[in-house]
Parts: structure tokens; sequence; C-alpha cells
């Protein structure tokens, strides 16, 4: 069995987003990112968003070690990308997008923020013309 030398009640790497803590003991991964709710649909937009993340993990062949920027006027939008990227399209995840995407800032459909309407262009004028019948 596994003996722990320096008796503390949990290790510290517990307490990341993603605690790797159980892997050899329990052959589990935790996942830190949410909060408590009994809230059904925020609930299985986790699972759904965890195990989409999984899913990607096990089907890729590799991953960028590149650091993004952070832009925070396009992060709903880049978040959304990265959420149909991971496989969370159509229908039967719009609940789960919804309510990863509820807190975050900037628009969801625009990179740069919804543009201005261009300004309606002025009607030329008519001129009436007559046929000479009145």
């Amino acid at each position: 069995g596994y003996h722990n030398h320096h008796p503390q009640h949990y290790d510290q790497t517990r307490y990341y987003g993603v605690n790797l803590h159980n892997v050899w003991y329990r052959g589990t991964v935790e996942f830190r990112w949410f909060q408590a709710t009994l809230h059904a649909g925020k609930v299985k937009a986790a699972i759904q968003f965890v195990l989409a993340i999984a899913a990607k993990a096990l089907n890729s062949r590799g991953a960028s070690s590149r650091k993004r920027e952070f832009n925070p006027a396009s992060a709903k939008y880049d978040f959304r990308v990265f959420l149909l990227h991971l496989g969370l399209i159509g229908d039967e995840f719009k609940t789960a997008r919804k309510h990863l995407l509820n807190a975050m800032p900037g628009d969801a459909a625009w990179k740069n923020g919804r543009p201005k309407p261009k300004d309606p262009k002025p009607a030329a004028e008519t001129t009436e013309v007559c046929n000479g019948a009145n």
C-alpha cells in the first residue's frame, strides 16, 4: 500500500484546477473549475465540457504549448470557438454553451464587438418627369 512519510491530510497538489493527486491511487482525475450548484443545466454543462476536454485529449495527436494572448474584449467569442472545436456543436449542446458563456464579457458572435450599422445613404432626389398629359 501507500505510506505517507510526511503525514498531512491533503497534499498541496490537490488545490489546482485539474487535480491529478488521485491518479496513482484511485485512477481518477478531479476538475475543480466549477462552483457548487443544484441547477441541472449548469451541472450538465460542466459534465459535458469536462467530457469534451477528455475526449479531445484522447483523440488528438498533439497540442501546442504556445501561449495565446488574452483579450478580454474577445474572450466570449474565443471561448465559443474553443467549445465548437471541442465538438460542442448543435442543439444538443446549446444549453451547455449558454451556461458556460453566460458570465463572460464580450459578444459571442463577433470577435471585435458587434459592428456598428452604417449610416443609411440619403435617397437620391427624384425628379418627376412630365410627359405633357394632364
